[in-house]
């Protein structure tokens, strides 16, 4: 649904404001704890050593939410006179923040 441009256009666009809110409310928000000892090692049935790393719960909405954002940013019926009220400098500063601190597990 989400790479259909007219659905995009007919669904977002008109509500802009309203998605960049939840876009943004959803992005900055804190992240849950994730502790080094909840990783489970193992090995694979095929002798292999495997790590599985815990997620986020909120990980197959958030997916939903940057998906929805990308699609956003490239629709051509977006005009970035239009994106400019919302992706600030202040904005993009957070998103650098964000990943910068996502913890490494690895």
């Amino acid at each position: 649904m989400l790479s259909d441009q007219r659905l995009v256009t007919t669904l977002f666009i008109p509500h802009i404001e309203l998605v960049m809110e939840m876009i943004t409310k959803n992005i900055f928000r804190p992240l849950p704890s994730l502790r080094r000892n909840n990783i489970k090692l193992g090995v694979s049935e095929t002798g292999v050593e495997t790590e599985e790393q815990e997620s986020d719960p909120a990980w197959p909405h958030l997916r939903g939410v940057y998906e929805i954002f990308l699609q956003v940013i490239v629709n051509e019926s977006c005009d970035v006179k239009t994106l400019k009220q919302f992706i600030t400098l202040n904005f993009i500063q957070e998103v650098i923040l964000f990943f910068t601190l996502v913890p490494s597990i690895v």
